[in-house]
């Protein structure tokens, strides 16, 4: 079968689950976010596959993958070895949390790039989905970054995605210090990531 038709197949499929995702949604207040999240993250995967294939998927740059290293790590440092992070959960590298049956005694710096590359790959699909509007690399780093964070369906439900789309990029930058609160407190980490997801958005400046 050729490209294009399993192209096409496939980009059917995911507008299927985004449909009846958004549906659902709206039919009821019952309906569970956390399901209708993971419907929908399903079809943005699904959409960047076929971008993948095609050669279109947008990935982080290498500098904006730099900057959530140190968004992620104390002074970007890696942590070679596993550790319980404050929620009790193991982690190694730039923050990657070790899943059921997966450990490393230790890692060197590329595979701790590697891992991170591979965790930011969700908020890549997102942003990539979510965003109707063209950005450039500066833009789209700091969204992948800040989605990263929040998570893809705080993204999507955001007034900073709502004015972006309708091509206030302006409203849209003075939206990223609103999202400065862990446990309902302003949090001076997030105070200073929110700052510099900002500035790269705004200025192509990375942090």
């Amino acid at each position: 079968m050729p490209w294009a038709w399993i192209a096409a197949a496939v980009l059917a499929l995911v507008a299927g689950i985004a449909f009846a995702a958004r549906r659902a949604e709206a039919a009821t207040d019952e309906t569970s976010p956390g399901a209708i999240d993971r419907q929908l993250e399903a079809s943005y995967t699904a959409e960047n596959f076929v971008k993948d294939t095609m050669g279109t998927r947008r990935s982080m740059s290498l500098a904006g993958l730099d900057q959530l290293k140190r968004e992620e790590s104390p002074r970007g440092r890696f942590n070679r070895t596993p550790y319980q992070d404050a929620a009790g959960f193991w982690t190694i590298g730039y923050g990657h949390k070790l899943k059921g049956g997966e450990w490393y005694d230790a890692i060197d710096e590329a595979q701790a790039t590697s891992l991170l590359a591979a965790d930011v790959r969700d908020a890549e699909d997102a942003v990539n989905s979510l965003v109707s509007i063209d950005i450039n690399q500066a833009e789209f780093d700091a969204l992948v970054s800040f989605t990263f964070n929040v998570g893809a369906g705080a993204l999507r439900r955001s007034t900073l995605l709502a004015k972006l789309n309708a091509d206030d990029a302006d409203g849209a930058a003075a939206e990223f210090a609103r999202w400065n609160k862990s446990g309902g407190r302003v949090d001076p980490i997030l105070v200073a990531r929110r700052e510099n997801e900002e500035q790269l958005f705004t200025t192509g400046d990375y942090a």
